[in-house]
């Protein structure tokens, strides 16, 4: 069964969260999500292949949880969310926190403002399970095209199979769906497959694991697939 899907939930989502006083997107009042992040990007710091300053781009930045402490390691970042919500957050963030961060509104599967090439660093901010269908194809292509010759993507991205104790949400097995109101609102594709999509565009996995915690994600780092050799993988 097809379902539709309507990336608008998100900034709706997004006003609520900051109304319930959250931290940041998914009910983060105690700053566990950001200081799970924060582990995660110092941990960039100890990788050879991970470049060390240059252009970043922050797909489904949210409210700036990435976005601003890379800013804050030296890196020239831009943030691209659909959510005006979320964008308007992290701009006030930004300025609370004295750093220049290209915010803007803007659907991830569409980078056409940005050169071939163009970014030394891509970050998905959990943002590839958000998106539904032949966008995926989309997305992961203009992540290969904006990528620079020498740059790399970090992915975090839920995955396998899902139970969900809210009643509002039904796992759909065909599509691999989360199903909210009707709406395919989240996707969790088997690893191997979130692979293949990711090959299938022309990037190459340097590493990649599964964390098996409660939210089951995929985390790889991808690079253009001809640059196996000069990273030394």
């Amino acid at each position: 069964m097809k379902y539709d899907k309507n990336y608008s939930i998100h900034n709706e989502l997004y006003k609520s969260a900051r109304a319930a006083g959250d931290v940041a997107w998914g009910g983060d009042k105690d700053g566990v999500r950001f200081k799970n992040w924060k582990e995660t990007l110092e941990s960039f710091s100890l990788l050879d292949f991970f470049p060390k300053k240059g252009k970043l781009l922050d797909l489904g930045c949210g409210n700036g949880t990435v976005a601003l402490q890379m800013a804050e390691k030296g890196y020239e970042v831009t943030g691209i969310d659909i959510s005006e919500e979320a964008i308007k957050w992290a701009v006030e963030k930004s300025s609370d926190a004295k750093l220049v961060v290209d915010f803007k509104v803007g659907n991830v599967t569409d980078l056409s403002n940005y050169d071939d090439n163009f970014f030394d660093v891509i970050i998905d901010s959990n943002c590839l399970h958000c998106i539904i269908g032949d966008d995926r194809k989309k997305l992961l292509e203009e992540v290969d095209r904006v990528l620079s010759p020498h740059g790399v993507i970090y992915i975090s991205t839920q995955c396998g199979v899902r139970e969900f104790k809210n009643m509002e949400y039904v796992f759909d097995e065909e599509s691999r769906c989360m199903i909210y109101n009707g709406i395919a609102y989240r996707y969790f594709g088997r690893p191997e497959d979130v692979i293949n999509e990711i090959e299938g565009v022309g990037l190459k996995i340097i590493k990649s694991t599964v964390d098996f915690n409660a939210n089951k994600h995929l985390k790889l780092f991808a690079t253009k697939s001809n640059q196996k050799h000069e990273l030394g993988i």
